[in-house]
Order: structure tokens, then sequence, then C-alpha cells
């Protein structure tokens, strides 16, 4: 307890702007159990938890998951009970009080079952409101999930454990960040019964436990983890030990690990303390980080993954070294930092990524046929119980004739409403309502939302949204008002109001100083904000509103505040779609918001530039197409590991489409499947040099590799910014079939920069 109570009074600290809606519940009549439920949770509570809710919800939280724990049959002992039943969060959802209203669906139905039996039920259950889709980053809560009859299987497994924690079973959610024999990821659920943890395939049910179609591919996946908020002492393997989280590795609970340990040292033979180590796989055309360690006194950092290949990058201070192993073949590693820069033009290296081979599971005893036809008959009631429910949402006749009523474009209608699945009647009532105040605006706004928005987002929010928004259009053109003023969401945030919050806390002059010189509005940030940050998968999930009273953020809530507060005083922001940095526009061109805490560079605005791949004319007709994070990814050097930009995911038509990028050392990606389950690459590594200029004066370089080349050349003008001089430039970047016509896949580095 001493170390909660530490933790707990730095949370009262960092939260003190919001006492008293997070800490005047302690002022009630609270039992001994209570309180330590209380402070457990406020120890270990995330920034952005502390910023959006109240103390209230937690407090109903608290009792009600003491009751369900003293009215279910299950035996739960302490440390299980706090770790995997009372936590209220299990990813990045929205936190509603669903724990009572899920109970009320599940207890009578589990309660005289066996806890193994009561999982199994809980399961069919799931499949009865809802089934998979693939969506957007953002998670929705397990009470969206059920409105919205499908989500992606993060969404699945965190409403199968918020049911299983509903009625007093432990439950996690754990994955695997990525697969290391093909691309994507994936997350599942693992409870508690009787002493031992089962996995199932969350809204996915089978006959029992430990069965599931991703059994086969998880025995061959590097790692598979969850995240605990608390100081967790096991008895799992723990990845990282975090001040405010711990990261379990439950990797050999499904596959053959091995333990390695990377020792890493400077040029000089110096073991490196605190340096960053990534553990990377070969997933979606880019090198993904499944762990990241730092190294301890002795310069080591040890992980325990599958018996694949990796790709160990470390790097401290902009120094790195980096290497591919065979984990089969390994278990200490020597890693050398003795790098600065990107290797010189030329190089080239060749490399297979091979997977953790393929092995047998357990063999499971043949259910009995009658077992197999109820559970197959269950399958089918959950899909008939899901239809009826979806036969309640809004159909598109009526769609059509609220349209046609309210004198709107009935396509249009139809398609926001489609969208909206179980919210619809919601949706449909704003449309009724506000269509009379603010025209086709009402429509608009949902047009620019994202589709999951329209789901969980409801009248008074969307109300705040078109109102707010419409108050400071001015003279803006709906090319730059729509996307940049209208549209709710800015990242990959939940929608909340905050437009007629913003637009009440600024004084009249205080709004008119921003809006004629934003980069105030930047400075005053910068100045009273701090950063904050504690779990990095929640990391830009804080609300606008929240983060302001709070005083405090993670740097991605603070970059979506700040385009939130401009929006809703009429000055058009983003967040820049590859570079995920905060933006505003002057001039109809968008200057980079140069705040200098928390950010990588401190804050310095680097010039532009563009590239363009070209189709290999000589090539032949059968080439595959030039499609983002499915054959070729860009990443730019920073601080010593490349950072993946953030183009359209799949997007396929990008020959000859202009791809923005900043000043900076870069690494193309691509990549062939030789086989299932068995990817190879190349390197090619190259930097811009000036070789003369074209019939229109620009600068023109050429560097030949092999049989390609690339194309650079580029224009220089100026633009008055603000008052001040910049010189905006643009070059361009020509890749000649190399893409596709590798051997294998490939890696390619190259220097984007300005004369």
């Amino acid at each position: 307890m001493e170390q909660i109570e530490r933790k707990f009074q730095e949370k009262m600290s960092l939260a003190q702007a919001r006492a008293t809606q997070l800490f005047q519940i302690f002022e009630q009549d609270l039992t001994e159990e209570e309180i330590i439920a209380l402070k457990y949770l406020y120890a270990y509570m995330p920034v952005n938890d502390l910023a959006d809710y109240n103390g209230e919800l937690f407090l109903n939280h608290v009792r009600t998951t003491l009751k369900i724990r003293r009215d279910m049959p299950w035996q739960v002992p302490d440390h299980i009970f706090l770790h995997f039943v009372l936590p209220y969060r299990v990813n990045t959802e929205n936190i509603e009080e669903h724990r009572q209203i899920l109970h009320e669906q599940l207890a009578e139905r589990t309660s005289k079952l066996s806890m193994t039996e009561a999982i199994l039920e809980t399961n069919y259950w799931c499949h009865e409101v809802a089934t998979y889709i693939g969506s957007d980053l953002r998670t929705i809560s397990p009470l969206s999930m059920i409105r919205n009859a499908r989500g992606r299987c993060g969404e699945e497994s965190t409403l199968a454990v918020a049911a299983l924690r509903s009625i007093g079973i432990p439950a996690r959610q754990v994955y695997t960040p990525r697969w290391a024999h093909c691309d994507d990821n994936h997350a599942w659920v693992e409870a508690w019964a009787d002493g031992e943890w089962y996995f199932i395939g969350a809204c996915e049910p089978e006959a029992r436990p430990n069965q599931g179609w991703f059994g086969p591919p998880a025995r061959r996946a590097m790692l598979i983890n969850t995240r605990i908020l608390a100081n967790y002492q096991g008895p799992e393997d723990i990845t990282l030990a975090d001040e405010w989280f711990t990261e379990i590795n439950v990797l050999e609970n499904y596959a053959s690990t091995r333990a390695i340990t990377i020792h890493v040292k400077d040029e000089f033979g110096q073991s490196v303390q605190d340096a960053e180590v990534q553990f990377q796989v070969y997933n979606m055309a880019e090198f993904f980080p499944i762990a990241i360690l730092p190294t301890n006194a002795q310069g080591e950092a040890t992980f325990k993954t599958g018996l694949g290949d990796l790709m160990i990058r470390a790097a401290k201070g902009g120094t790195w070294g980096e290497l591919k192993i065979s984990v089969a073949d390994s278990e200490c590693v020597e890693l050398v930092l003795n790098q600065e820069n990107q290797p010189a033009a030329g190089t080239m290296a060749d490399y297979d990524m091979v997977p953790p081979p393929a092995c047998e599971g357990e063999v499971l005893v043949e259910l009995s046929e009658i077992r197999i036809q109820r559970h197959n008959e269950r399958l089918e009631e959950g899909i008939s119980i899901r239809a009826k429910y979806e036969a309640t949402f809004v159909t598109e006749e009526a769609a059509r004739k609220l349209g046609e009523t309210l004198g709107l474009p009935e396509d249009r209608v139809w398609a926001v409403l489609q969208k909206a699945r179980g919210n619809s009647v919601e949706i449909a009532a704003f449309l009724e309502a506000a269509t009379s105040v603010y025209g086709e605006w009402a429509l608009r706004l949902l047009e620019c939302s994202n589709d999951k928005d329209l789901i969980d987002t409801f009248i008074p929010t969307l109300t705040d949204h078109v109102a707010g928004a419409l108050a400071v259009r001015g003279e803006l053109t709906e090319e730059v008002f729509v996307p940049y003023i209208l549209r709710p969401r800015v990242h990959y945030e939940m929608i909340t109001p905050y437009r007629t919050f913003f637009q009440q806390a600024f004084t009249s002059d205080e709004v008119a100083l921003f809006r004629k010189d934003p980069t105030k509005l930047v400075q005053f940030i910068d100045e009273t904000w701090d950063i904050w940050t504690d779990l990095p998968n929640l990391k830009g999930k804080g609300t606008a509103v929240g983060t302001f009273e709070l005083r405090v953020g993670d740097r991605s809530s603070l970059d979506i505040m700040f385009v939130s507060i401009c929006r809703s005083l009429g000055i058009p922001a983003r967040i820049h779609p590859i570079e995920s940095k905060p933006q505003f526009m002057v001039d109809h061109i968008f200057v980079d918001a140069q705040f200098t805490k928390g950010v990588v560079g401190g804050g310095i605005e680097l010039a532009n530039g563009t590239l363009i791949l070209q189709r290999d004319q000589g090539a032949g007709t059968v080439q595959p197409t030039a499609s983002y994070y499915e054959n070729f990814t860009l990443a730019r050097l920073e601080n010593g590991f490349y950072k993946t930009l953030c183009y359209p995911h799949g997007a396929n038509d990008l020959y000859d489409t202009p791809l923005e990028v900043e000043q900076g050392v870069y690494r193309l990606t691509t990549r062939r499947t030789i086989k299932r389950w068995y990817c190879a690459y190349q390197v090619h590594l190259f930097s811009y040099c000036r070789r003369g200029r074209d019939e229109a004066g620009h600068e023109i370089s050429s560097i030949y590799i092999g049989n390609s080349s690339v194309r650079q050349g580029g224009t220089t003008q100026a633009a008055d910014l603000m008052g001040r001089s910049r010189t905006d430039f643009r070059r361009s970047y020509w890749w000649k079939g190399r893409l596709c016509r590798l051997a294998g896949a490939g890696t390619r580095a190259f220097k984007a920069f300005t004369s």
C-alpha cells in the first residue's frame, strides 16, 4: 500500500487543476475496501483519464465491481481480482458506466455454471451482439460496440473482456503487435478460471476454450503480450516494468521461445546505458518494433521472443547501430552504436526475413457429435439474434422519406444513416431538428465525419459542432471551411463537444489576437501546459476540453487541443496527414505550429519536397501496383530510427501521385513474398547530388543503382508568411521501375534536402 499511496499522492498533485471533480468523492462515507480500490485505480490512472472523467464515475465503478464480487460464486484471489477484474479500462476505449449494464445481461445465464462454462457462455453472448468488421484506429467502447453490432478485433476483445469482468471473471486482452509470417496483427482474450488462464477468440465462440482460428498463427508469433496498469510482479514474464504500467509476455503459452540479450556498446567498446533498443519484425512493408526496451546499467536489454528473424536497431543521442539476427541461433548479441548518418550512397544489402517454423499444437480430444451440433446451433442462433437487432436500424425507405421531408438529397441522407447503424435513430433526429436551423450544413457535418463517429456521437455534440463552426465561418471557402473548420474530429480521438467551451474560454481581445497571429496561441499553450506521457497507446486520446482543464497532457493530445481551439475560433487547422504534426493556415498555406515541448527536432520547420513514383515503361504490362503498407513504405531517419510516414493505408494508385516529404534522409522499403510466410527484401542506399540543370533551368541529379535510376528536380519560390520571409522548396523524385522489378523486396534510402 505504501507504493500505491505514493503514486496516488503524485496523481493528486498532477491533477490539482481538476481536484474537485476527481477527488471530492473521498469526502463521502467510504468503506476501507472502497478507499483501497479507488486509490489503486487513481495511482495508475493515465493522465488522459484524469483529464476526461470525474470521480463519481470511478466510485460507481468500484462499488459495482465489489458488489459483483460478493454476489457471483467465483473464488478469485485478491491479486488476480485487483489486476484483472477491478480495472475499468481494457484498451483505448471511451470510459462509460457499462459494468452494471453488462452484468444484468449475463449474471443469470452464467451464475450457475462453472467458471470455464461461464467464459464460453459469455462469448456466445458476445457473438449474439457483435461480429467482426475492419475499421479505423479509434477503439469504440463496449456499449458502442453493442450499438453498432460489429467492430474490429481490438473492439471485439474489449467487449469480451468487459463482459467477463462484469460477472467477476478475471480477463485480459492479449495481442501480437504484428505477425511475423504475414501482414497485420490480432487481439484476443485470455480469461482466468480456477487457477488457469484460457484463451478465446472474442465474439468467435468455440465449443471449448483454448481453440480458435488464430491458434496456428499464434504458434508462429514473435510476441504475444498485454499491458497492466500497475507494478505487476508476475508470475508471467515481464517485458517492460514502467513506472506506470507493466508489459507482460505470454508468448510461451502459445509458441516455442528463446530469451535473447542485446549488449549495446559504443565505438570504444564501452557499455551504453539507457539506449533504446527496438526489436523489429517485417510486416506491412515496414520494419515495425514489436518491443522497445531501454538498456540497463550493463548496457543490456533482454527480450523473450519466438524462433524467427528480427531486425535489431538501437540508438542513443542520434548514434545508432543495426543488425539482423536469427533468434534460433542467437542468445547474446553485441550491437555497436557507430553510425550517425545514413550509410554511403551505393551501399547494397540483401536480406531474407524468416518467421518461426510452423509447429503442431496440443492434440485435443474430439468432441461428441451432439456437442458439435449444439455449438453450431448456438452460432446460428447468435447470427439470428444479431440480425433481428440490425432490422431495427433506420431503413432505406425511411431515410429517403426523411430526406424528402427535409428537402435534402435522399441518397446522401441514406448514406449517412446507413453508416450510423444502431445510432441511426439518433442521427435522423439530429437531422430533423437541425436542418430547419442550419439547412444542409447539418448533413454536411455528418458527411465530413468519419464513419465510426456516426455510431457514438449524439445530438448535443453534433449541435455544438454545427452551430459553433457556422458562427466563425466568415468568408472562408467551402474547400477550406469543411475539412479544417467544420470537421469535428482532428485525428483518432472520439468526437466530443468543444466549440462552445473554447469560444467562451478566451476574452474577445484574446480571440482577435489568436486569429490575427496564431503563433500567439502556440506560445500560450507552450508556456502554460506541461507534457506528461504515461501509457503509450493512449497518446492523442485525451479530449480537447479535458486536456485544457487539466493543463497537462501528452504531446499528441496537446496538438489535438490546439487544432480544436483553432477550429473553434475560425482558424483553419489540421494535423498533418503524413507527419502527424499540428498546422494552421495562413494565406491558404499550412504552417507548422512550432511547439518546443515534447517535440522531436525542437520545433524546427523544415522545407518540404515531393516524391513521385513512376512505372517502368520497359518492364511490360504486368506490374504490381504501388500500394502503401502493402508492398512499399517510406521512412525518414530521426534520432537514429526510421519513422514510417503515414500515407494512406492500402492506397494503390500512387504511381505519378506526388507524395509530400520533408527535408531529410529517407528509406524506401519494398518487399516480395517468396512463398507463403516467407519474405525477401533488399536495401539500396543513395543520396542526392547535384548533376546540372534541365532545359528549364531546374537542378537535376541522377543516381544509378543497377538498372534503376532516381531523378530529382526542383524549383524555388518565395512566400511571405506572417510578416517573415520563407522559402518554399519543391523537389520531385522519380523511381523508374526498381520498385516493381526487384528480385526480392527492397529498401532504399535517399536524401531530400534543399540547396
